[in-house]
């Protein structure tokens, strides 16, 4: 330890680097063996810091690997995109012949080889290299976009079409499935000590038997140490069969969707095993089960973002979790990761496919002869479900326009959780009613004696607000029938819009050269047009327009602000788990407004609020001093609502609580709900909260604790 402060105290004197040293000088100035410093002199070149040239250096001399990795063997046109530092994700270039203004820039998702030649050109920077699980034909295609500031100032891409050109779930021809089985960040070093190694190597036996149950065959399973933890992984060519099978957009979508979202409650499963089985994992490791369309890892050869370490394959069949830096990559890491590059995109693992949809969709392919006929039947019953749901959400808008909802009946606005629905009001608008209660200066030039109209056909000129007249009678006009209805353009100043944005001048200050409105100010301008009258939906989903177990606190709020259930003050910012702050509702405003939700028809999916033990108010009441009978109300229903009626009436709980559940049974038992009536739905529920509420008090307790309901 001596001689290796010496040396280090020697270089320091002399501005010298471990690789810069003679290990003869160095030796003669300190009086010791030269094999001895020479040993030191290589400890501390291993030692010193990745510099941004060893990077570079690292890149140029593994980059022929990921050739092999950036498209399938059988389908070259499926390639994969390459991401630099979890922030690269895009080549841009300006075009000047663009003619929308605004968006003259072009981008598309970085190819990997481009990616990782990229980090290695002479000027080039970046450190980790991240590959998709992902590969489609599409990886190249280009957008349109613009650069816009963010909220806190930075830049991003405004993408002309709405969305990046990253691949979809239409568009995707192959799947890597895999999971990031990391270590806990305080443990994340490298070499790992001998106990969390023994732990993570342990672990990874588990994820690999679950992963070759899953494959049908450890031969469809690869392995990855990540530096960070590592990637246990089926390749992509095992799900290509899927695209090939199931060519309509829609279909080839819902596959790999659900494709990647059961994988992910599969990986679940694993991770308990693992729990269960591995002494230390809970502790050692933190797993991430997330697959996607867009989801990354770190590829074979990879730099860690912040150990001296790269990405290397782990043999399935004996796993050793060994650590490589990055100075020590030589001949053998590089053929074993061309080795580990050429298996993941090899044809041999399409035969994967079928025990992947038994494991995955177990219920389908227990009852059909093959794997296709399996997810055609899932996607027959998905296809009918939305039907169902389709037909529930019309009747359920038929009801609200009824006014046989009592919440809705009062309330002047009109939901859907359908958005088309709003497209189709605004397009069903009369043009020439919102341009006479917006823009309409002079007149319609039809009616104006000083005017020469020629409005044409399917359109119909005017003098707008901020002209005082025009002699020529057709400067600016309006479609009012045919596919250009609601449209209106001011040839003599280039201006041009709809009757959003003909809402917002009139009465939001907009100017009309501001051409047509997006984000909030579109949200604005249509909120304008229900003010001035107009009969225009809010759009509120739900959990079943949106397929999702539960409708977003986002819909929720909405729908709570929208009918005037709670006010914006009165919402409450709450911390969520990932620390970032949000708005929310107080424990009693909840409650209340997932009720008038599903009385209002909305499937909110949300049965938190019916778990009353520890929020009703009732239950910090003595209920039993307000029963008449030696029976508990905490055991039968009758007795608790006898009890809850009297202690309402009493004043001894606060005004406004939600009555138990198990206060609720008698109620929805006499309405003729006779099978277990404890399991109501939230939108019955909500119902006999109302009865309870408005129609029941103590003069319909009997001297039996028993209660008279629809007597």
């Amino acid at each position: 330890m001596a001689l290796k402060d010496d040396v280090e105290e020697h270089l320091r004197l002399n501005d010298l680097t471990p690789e810069e040293a003679s290990t003869g000088s160095v030796a003669g100035s300190l009086g010791a063996h030269p094999a001895e410093v020479a040993d030191v002199l290589d400890d501390l070149a291993a030692d010193a810091p990745l510099t941004p040239d060893d990077i570079r250096e690292h890149y140029r001399s593994v980059g022929e690997i990921y050739a092999d990795i950036a498209a399938l063997d059988e389908d070259p046109k499926a390639r994969t995109g390459g991401v630099i530092d979890n922030s690269r994700w895009y080549d841009s270039r300006h075009r000047i012949d663009l003619p929308e203004s605004g968006y003259d820039r072009v981008g598309s998702p970085k190819l990997l080889p481009d990616a990782a030649a990229e980090i290695a050109s002479r000027d080039g920077s970046g450190r980790v290299l991240y590959a998709l699980t992902t590969y489609s034909p599409v990886m190249d295609r280009e957008e349109q976009f613009q650069w816009v500031e963010k909220s806190d100032g930075t830049p991003t891409r405004e993408w002309r079409s709405g969305q990046s050109p990253l691949p979809n779930y239409d568009e995707i021809v192959g799947q890597a499935l895999f999971a990031d089985v990391d270590v806990a960040d305080e443990y994340k070093e490298r070499p790992l000590s001998a106990e969390v190694r023994d732990v993570v190597e342990a672990a990874l036996e588990v994820y690999v038997d679950r992963f070759a149950d899953l494959a049908g065959s450890r031969d469809h399973v690869l392995l990855l140490d990540s530096v960070g933890g590592a990637y246990p992984m089926i390749p992509p060519s095992a799900t290509a069969p899927l695209a090939e099978q199931f060519t309509a957009s829609e279909d080839r979508q819902l596959v790999y969707e659900h494709l990647c979202s059961r994988m992910d409650e599969w990986l679940a499963d694993v991770w308990d095993e693992v729990q269960d089985s591995v002494p230390g994992a809970v502790e050692y490791l933190d797993p991430d089960h997330i697959n996607n369309k867009n989801r990354q890892y770190k590829t074979a050869l990879s730099v860690h973002k912040s150990i001296d370490g790269v990405v290397t394959p782990i043999d399935v069949d004996d796993v050793r979790y060994e650590h490589v830096p990055v100075r020590e990559v030589g001949d053998e890491e590089i053929s074993a990761a061309r080795e580990w590059g050429e298996s993941l995109t090899a044809d041999r693992h399409r035969e994967a496919i079928a025990p992947i949809i038994e494991t995955l969709w177990p219920d389908y392919y227990a009852d059909t002869d093959t794997w296709v006929q399996a997810l055609q039947e899932w996607l027959l019953d998905r296809e009918s479900e939305r039907i169902r749901k389709e037909q529930r959400r019309k009747e359920r808008m038929e009801a609200l326009q009824d006014g046989e909802v009592v919440e809705l009946k009062t309330a002047d606005v009109t939901l859907t959780t359908d958005q088309s629905d709003v497209e189709a009001a605004l397009d069903a608008l009369d043009p020439e009613r919102v341009i006479e209660d917006t823009i309409l200066g002079a007149g319609w030039t039809d009616r104006l004696s000083d005017t020469t109209d020629r409005s044409g056909d399917g359109r119909r000129a005017f003098v707008p607000t901020w002209a005082a007249t025009y002699k020529s009678g057709n400067a600016t006009y309006a479609g009012v029938s045919g596919p250009k209805a609601g449209v209106w353009y001011d040839s003599s100043d280039g201006y041009k819009g709809g009757l959003v944005e003909a809402a917002l001048i009139a009465h939001a200050g907009r100017s009309p050269g501001a051409g047509f409105a997006s984000g909030e100010d579109w949200r604005e301008g249509v909120a304008i047009l229900r003010r001035l009258g107009y009969d225009i939906p809010v759009w509120i989903p739900d959990a079943s327009s949106l397929d999702e177990d539960k409708m977003p606190l986002w819909a929720l709020r909405k729908f709570a602000l929208k009918l005037g259930i709670v006010e914006q003050h009165e919402l409450v910012e709450r911390t969520g788990d990932d620390g970032s702050s949000y708005l929310g509702f107080r424990p009693s405003d909840y409650r209340r407004v997932v009720r008038r939700a599903e009385a209002a028809g909305l499937d909110t999916g949300r049965t938190d609020h019916l778990d009353d033990a520890p929020t009703s108010g009732y239950y910090d009441a003595d209920l039993q001093a307000y029963t008449a009978t030696e029976q508990s109300p905490y055991a039968d229903p009758d007795v608790m609502l006898a009890a809850c009626l009297r202690a309402r009436d009493d004043g001894a709980v606060p005004e406004g609580a939600d009555p138990p559940t198990l206060a609720l049974i008698p109620i929805v038992r006499d309405a003729g709900m006779r099978n277990n009536p404890g399991d109501m739905s939230p939108g019955t529920r909500a119902m006999a909260v109302d009865v309870f509420r408005e129609d029941l008090d103590a003069s319909d307790v009997q001297d039996d604790d028993t209660v008279s309901i629809y007597d």
